[in-house]
């Protein structure tokens, strides 16, 4: 593998430099950076593509080769370098049981801050809240607005709750009442 680094420094928008050695790794140049790509063949449409693989001077000849050696096996094995990248950079939907739920959240605030600071009282309304609304309480806690909470609390509810509950139910989702 041969590269100039005083070629790469003459480098002008949009101009390459190709690497010797490594078919298919070039140095890109546009107006204000310069990146290293792989340009290959896909092997399912026979097109050609390109895929970044890092910035330019922060990623030097080596790194830049080794990940190349890498993408260039699995284009060999059949796979497009760049759908790989894609699929490892799609975020992976957690499976429903590790969902943090609200009522995993209420239950995690009665056990550690209620039962240690607070009164009895507190926790039963708590506890009566995710009886009485399943669907609330089964809920990703990070789905839940204020605005649901001020729905939960009708005025037939508020007036045979302790005053403080309602506040309480606020408290473990970090929001202010």
């Amino acid at each position: 593998m041969f590269f100039d680094v005083r070629a790469a420094k003459l480098l002008k928008p949009g101009e390459h430099l190709v690497v010797d050695g490594c078919d298919g790794l070039r140095l890109v140049a546009s107006v204000s950076k310069q990146t290293w790509t792989y340009r290959y063949k896909s092997p399912a449409s026979g097109l050609m593509k390109q895929t970044p693989i890092g910035p330019y001077p922060a990623m030097n000849a080596p790194e830049a080769a080794a990940i190349w050696d890498s993408l260039r096996k699995l284009r060999a094995e059949g796979i497009d370098p760049k759908e790989h990248q894609r699929q490892k950079r799609k975020p992976v939907a957690p499976a429903a049981a590790d969902v943090f739920t609200v009522r995993k959240l209420v239950q995690d605030y009665i056990t550690n801050h209620i039962e240690q600071e607070r009164a009895t009282a507190a926790r039963r309304a708590l506890e009566r809240l995710l009886d009485e609304e399943p669907t609330f309480a089964e809920t990703p806690a990070a789905a839940v607005t204020r605005s649901t909470c001020f729905d939960l609390w009708k005025p037939e509810k508020l007036r045979r709750c302790p005053p403080r509950s309602y506040a309480q139910c606020l408290e473990p989702l970090g929001r202010e009442h």
